[in-house]
């Protein structure tokens, strides 16, 4: 099981990987971890 990130330190991740859509992004995180 893993643990919960902040949504704030979820997006700082998207920013820094060059994300365009923060939605998309959380999607996909959720979808490959």
């Amino acid at each position: 099981m893993h643990d919960e990130l902040a949504t704030g330190t979820l997006s700082s991740i998207a920013e820094q990987a060059g994300a365009n859509d923060f939605d998309e992004f959380c999607k996909w995180i959720d979808r490959h971890i």
